[in-house]
C-alpha cells in the first residue's frame, strides 16, 4: 500500500497536493489504512511537508541523510543528489539530532558559501536516532542529586548526558562509557554505562576512551572465544592434502620491524627472461568458516585498526599472530597466486591455488633496504638471501615502470611511527619511512590483487572489486588552478582527466619543495576508493580490475575472496548455487567493510592527532622550520618535519591585513603585498597545544 502510493510522487506530471486532495486519489483504500501508510511514508523521510503540500524530499529542497560532526561543533550530510557535495549545518541548527542520527535537513540554496564552497542546512526531522555511545568521567552534582557524564571529546561537548544512578555504582571520578537510551531534548540525553575503562592517569587510557567513543570494538566475546578452542595452535597434517606444497621453495616474509600479523610471503624465480613470482597469502578463511560466530565478529570489525601504541585486531591474536600467522620456520597453510611476467613485466600466464609453506626467513624493511644499499655486514648475515633480493629489485623495477607507463599515480603521504614509554607519554614522533623494500612488496601485492580480480572479471564470477571513480571535477577544478599558479601544468578536462596527467604533474615536481603540497592538492580532490561487486575500475592505480586478496588477517575483502576462489574452484559445491549466494550478499559486505574502514581512518588519525598535540605541549614556545600545507579563509596550516600540523590564525599575521585568495588558494597582505603560498618554507613558534582538543597552534617568525 505504501508503495502505490508512493508512485503518485513519482508521476511525470505531479504537482504538490494537501493530505485531503492525495487521499481522495486513493478512494478504494480505508481512511484508517491510508493514514497509516501516509504516516509511515513520512516517518521514514520518503515525503515531507511545505507550505502545506506534500512531495517527494529533493523536490522541496530537502535532503536525508546521516549526521557527522565536526570539532568546530558544525555538522554536516552528504547530497547524493549533487556528487555527494557536503552540507554544512551549525550547532544552532542540528535541532536535537546527534551524530550518525539519520535525519532530514531543508536546504538553503540560496545562503551559498563561495568561499567554502558549501552549502547550508536546518535538521527539520530526526528520522531514527542511531545507537549513540559516549565516553567521559563520572562527575556528581550534589546541588542537583544527580550523575552525569563530564565528555572530552570536542565534537561532543555540547550534550548533556545524565547518567541512570543504578548504572553508576560507586564509579565516581572513573572514565566510562555509556550508552545513551533517552533523548529529553535541548541536546540533554540520559544513558547507561556500560563498560568501565578506568581511572584518567591510567596509561593508555587516551587512546581507549578514543576507540570507544568511536564504537570501535576493542574486545572479543565468549562466545568469540569459545570457538577459538576448537582452532589448532599448530598446522593439522590432515589439512594439507589436496594442497601444493611449496617447501622446495626459498619462501620468505617482509614486513615492519614490530609487525607480528604476518600474513604475505613471497617466493621469485628467473627462467632466462622470465620471472616467476609466488605471492604466498595466509589462508585465514581456513579457519574463520562461514557463518560462524568468529566469521560474524570479522565481518563487524572488517578491518584492523593500527593505533599509537597498539593494534586492534580484526581476528583473536590466536588467529592473527599465531596459526594465521606466517612465522619463520613453521608450516602455514597458504592461498598462492603464481604469476608469470615477461622482461617488460607483462603477465603472461597465472594460476591461483591453495598451498602450503614454511617462511625461511622472518625479514624486516630495515634489514632488507641495508641489504639493498649494500650493508656487507647483513649481506653476510642473510647471505642465502642475496641472489633472491637482487632479483626481487629487478622485477619490482619492471613492474613498477610498467605501472608508471600505465599512468598510475604514486601519491607519497606523510604518515608516521609514535615512540611511547610505559606510562603513554610521546617520546618521539618519526616520520615514516617508504624505501626500496616497502616499494618491492607493494608492487607484488599489487600484482596479485590485480591478477586475482582479473581472473574472476575473465570467468564473469562475483568478486568484490576496489574502486576508486573519478575525482570530483569541482575539487580538481580547484587543485589544477593552484598547481598552475606553483608553476605546474595539468593537462585534460577536468571531468575526465586521466590517471597519466596527474602521474606527470607529480613527477615535475619531484625534489622541489612544492612536492608534498601538490601531492596534498592532488590526493584531496581524489574520490575515496571503497569495496563493491559492481566494478568501475580504480582509477589511481590506472586499472580496470582490482581487488584485495593479499591481507586477510586485517581486511575482511581479502577474507571473502578467498572463501569465493575456494568455493567456485577448490569445493565440490553447487556453482550455480554459489554464484547466486554471494550476487546476493556482496552489496551489503562491500557497505559494511568501507564504513569501517572509513571508521578506522578516522579513529587512527584522531589518535595521532591526539598523541602529536601532547607532544607539543612540552615544546611550547619553541622554534621549528615547516612548509605550509593548506590554506583556508581563516588561516594557513604548517607542517613540520615530523608530521605534526598546527593552524597559523588569520589574526595571529601581525605584520598587515592578510586577505585569502580562493582561486589561488594563498593569503596577500592588503598594504605590503606579501603573499604566502602552499609550500613556502617559514620558521614558526610554538603558540598553544591541546591533548583535549586536538589542536596546535603556531605563529610565523619568518619565512625561509
Amino acid at each position: 500500500m505504501k508503495n502505490e502510493i508512493l508512485n503518485l510522487f513519482y508521476q511525470d506530471d505531479y504537482k504538490p497536493l494537501t493530505y485531503q486532495q492525495i487521499k481522495e486519489q486513493f478512494p478504494l483504500i480505508s481512511d484508517e489504512d491510508f493514514s497509516r501508510s501516509f504516516d509511515e511514508l513520512k516517518n521514514d523521510g520518503e515525503i515531507i511537508s511545505k507550505n502545506g503540500v506534500y512531495d517527494r524530499l529533493e523536490r522541496l529542497g530537502f535532503v536525508k541523510g546521516h549526521i557527522t560532526l565536526k570539532n568546530s561543533g558544525f555538522g554536516y550530510i552528504l547530497d547524493p543528489s549533487d556528487n555527494n557535495d557536503p552540507i554544512a549545518i551549525s550547532p544552532n541548527e542540528l535541532n536535537n539530532s546527534f551524530p550518525n542520527d539519520f535525519v532530514i535537513v531543508e536546504v538553503d540554496n540560496r545562503n551559498y558559501d563561495f568561499k567554502r564552497n558549501m552549502r547550508y542546512g536546518v535538521v527539520k526531522k530526526v528520522i531514527k536516532h542511531e545507537k549513540m555511545y559516549l565516553v567521559g568521567t563520572v562527575k556528581y552534582l550534589k546541588k542537583f542529586d544527580k550523575y552525569v557524564l563530564d565528555i572530552k571529546d570536542e565534537k561532543m561537548r555540547f550534550i548533556e548526558c545524565i547518567l541512570d544512578k543504578n548504572s553508576v555504582k560507586n564509579i565516581l571520578d572513573e572514565i566510562v562509557k555509556v550508552e545513551v537510551f533517552k533523548y529529553l531534548g535541548r541536546n540533554k540525553v540520559i544513558a547507561n554505562v556500560v563498560e568501565k575503562l578506568g581511572h584518567p592517569t591510567d596509561p593508555g587510557i587516551d587512546i581507549l576512551s578514543v576507540v570507544c567513543q568511536n564504537n570501535i570494538p576493542h574486545t572479543f566475546s565468549d562466545s568469540v572465544l569459545e570457538e577459538l578452542d576448537c582452532i589448532p595452535d599448530e598446522v593439522d597434517p590432515k589439512d594439507l592434502e589436496n594442497r601444493r606444497s611449496q617447501l622446495n621453495d626459498l619462501v620468505i616474509t617482509i614486513d615492519g620491524d614490530d609487525a607480528k600479523d604476518l600474513d604475505d610471503a613471497i617466493s621469485i624465480s628467473k627462467n632466462e627472461d622470465t620471472y616467476c613470482l609466488k605471492v604466498h597469502i595466509a589462508d585465514v578463511s581456513h579457519y574463520v568458516l562461514e557463518g560462524s560466530n568468529l566469521d560474524k565478529e570479522a565481518l563487524n570489525r572488517s578491518t584492523s585498526v593500527y593505533l599509537a601504541d597498539r593494534v586492534i585486531p580484526m581476528l583473536p591474536r590466536k588467529l592473527s599472530n599465531g596459526i594465521c600467522s606466517l612465522n619463520e620456520g613453521v608450516i602455514r597453510l597458504t592461498m598462492t597466486c603464481e604469476m608469470t611476467f615477461d622482461s617488460t613485466g607483462n603477465l603472461i600466464d597465472h594460476d591461483i591455488y591453495e598451498s602450503y609453506i614454511k617462511s625461511a626467513y622472518r625479514m624486516t624493511y630495515t634489514n632488507v633496504n641495508k641489504m639493498i644499499n649494500k650493508d656487507q655486514e647483513i649481506i653476510k648475515k642473510y647471505a642465502p638471501l642475496k641472489e633472491m633480493v637482487e632479483l626481487m629489485v629487478e622485477l619490482s623495477d619492471i613492474l613498477r615502470l610498467r605501472r608508471e607507463m600505465r599512468g598510475a599515480c604514486d601519491f607519497d603521504t606523510s604518515e608516521c611511527k609514535f615512540k611511547i614509554d610505559e606510562f603513554g607519554n610521546v617520546l618521539e614522533i618519526i616520520p615514516r619511512a617508504r624505501d626500496k623494500a616497502e616499494m618491492l612488496i607493494e608492487d607484488f601485492m599489487l600484482a596479485a590483487n590485480e591478477t586475482v580480480a582479473t581472473h574472476l572479471t575473465d570467468m564473469n564470477l562475483p568478486c568484490l572489486y576496489r574502486i576508486h571513480e573519478q575525482p570530483d571535477a569541482k575539487k580538481m577544478d580547484k587543485a589544477i588552478t593552484v598547481i598552475r599558479s606553483l608553476g605546474g601544468n595539468i593537462k585534460g578536462h577536468k571531468g575526465s582527466i586521466h590517471p597519466k596527467n596527474l602521474q606527470n604533474v607529480l613527477k615535475s615536481f619531484v625534489g622541489k619543495d612544492e612536492e608534498k603540497v601538490v601531492n596534498t592538492l592532488l590526493l584531496r580532490s581524489m574520490a575515496k576508493a571503497k569495496y563493491s561487486p559492481h566494478n568501475v575500475g580504480h582509477f589511481g592505480l590506472a586499472l580496470e580490475n582490482y581487488c584485495h586478496f593479499t591481507s586477510p588477517i586485517r581486511r575482511y575483502p581479502d577474507t571473502i575472496t578467498h572463501r569465493m576462489l575456494k568455493d567456485f574452484f577448490f569445493r565440490n559445491k553447487n556453482f550455480e548455487k554459489e554464484v547466486n549466494k554471494y550476487h546476493s550478499m556482496l552489496d551489503y559486505i562491500g557497505y559494511q567493510t568501507s564504513k569501517m574502514e572509513r571508521l578506522a581512518i578516522e579513529t587512527e588519525r584522531e589518535v595521532d592527532d591526539m598523541k602529536k598535540a601532547e607532544y607539543m605541549q612540552k615544546h611550547i614556545n619553541e622554534k621549528f622550520e615547516g612548509v605550509i600545507s593548506s590554506i583556508t579563509s581563516f588561516g594557513m596550516f604548517v607542517e613540520l618535519e615530523n608530521t605534526v600540523e598546527g593552524l597559523v590564525h588569520v589574526t595571529e599575521l601581525l605584520d598587515d591585513y592578510y586577505e585569502f585568495n580562493e582561486r589561488l588558494m594563498c593569503m596577500v597582505g592588503r598594504r605590503k603585498k606579501k603573499i604566502y603560498r602552499m609550500g613556502d618554507k617559514v620558521l614558526i613558534k610554538v603558540l598553544r597545544a591541546s591533548k583535549d582538543d586536538r589542536q596546535v597552534d603556531f605563529a610565523i617568525l619568518r619565512k625561509l
